[in-house]
């Protein structure tokens, strides 16, 4: 994101998703799938998972014999985290200041979480820090022309900005242009019957938090005209993402 993010009312947002988010997290766990195929299968390491949720990855790298931090902005995520068992330590913290060491671990793991960084360089710089000489960092995040459907159908309604706006794949890039790295991207398009289902599909994983001011009150109305104005295919209302994914060695 080019512009300042409010941490508090995103951490509000997931900490309230939290509790049904391994039901609705579709997107999450897909990127994630497509993530862990960009390195080899890794045993007996650190790992710190940055930006957790409520640790389904974490456990699928903590079944290899990793030592496992997970990590979240998110109060609630982290609980949900601890509770399940599926890391070796918690830790609630922002990517962007990491209350973390230099130098500690193998590999940094962070899945759909720096789209929330007010500055991405920041974020790339801490998880950098953190990783040891001849480590590996995964990321995937989100990029512009994104949820254009989403988009398009407000638009029939008002002027006001309902979607936050991405980093193109050129500025991601740019942020690890000194770094050994590798950058790839996908399209990832999630269908839906219903155009309220399509909207909620963001608000059940608690990304729903829109930077800038807007009116977010729905009238009936309102949906009869994203109905009308809403991008479909055969299998209903679409919502597309573009999806970025960078291994960084160190």
């Amino acid at each position: 994101m080019n512009y300042i993010t409010n941490k508090r009312k995103i951490e509000y947002a997931f900490n309230r998703a939290a509790k049904n988010y391994d039901f609705n997290s579709t997107l999450q766990k897909v990127s994630g799938n497509i993530l862990l195929s960009k390195t080899k299968l890794q045993f007996n390491i650190s790992i710190l998972d940055a930006g957790c949720g409520t640790g389904w990855f974490s456990k699928k790298w903590k079944q290899y014999g990793n030592k496992v931090t997970a990590l979240d902005l998110s109060r609630n995520m982290i609980l949900y985290a601890k509770q399940s068992k599926v890391a070796d330590y918690y830790l609630q913290a922002d990517i962007e200041a990491l209350p973390i060491n230099n130098n500690i671990f193998d590999l940094c793991w962070s899945n759909l979480s720096l789209q929330w960084c007010h500055n991405l360089s920041k974020g790339i710089s801490e998880l950098c820090r953190v990783t040891k000489p001849g480590g590996i960092i995964l990321f995937s995040t989100i990029a512009d022309g994104s949820l254009s459907e989403l988009k398009q159908a407000w638009s029939a309604i008002d002027s006001h900005c309902h979607v936050n706006d991405f980093l193109t794949i050129q500025e991601i890039s740019s942020v690890c242009q000194k770094k050994n790295t590798i950058i790839d991207s996908v399209w990832i398009t999630l269908s839906f019957s219903k155009v309220l289902e399509a909207m909620m599909s963001i608000k059940k994983v608690g990304a729903n938090y829109v930077n800038r001011t807007t009116n977010k009150i729905v009238t009936k109305k309102k949906i009869e005209i994203l109905k009308q104005s809403w991008p479909r295919n055969k299998n209903g209302y679409s919502l597309t993402y573009k999806l970025v994914f960078g291994v960084i060695y160190l």
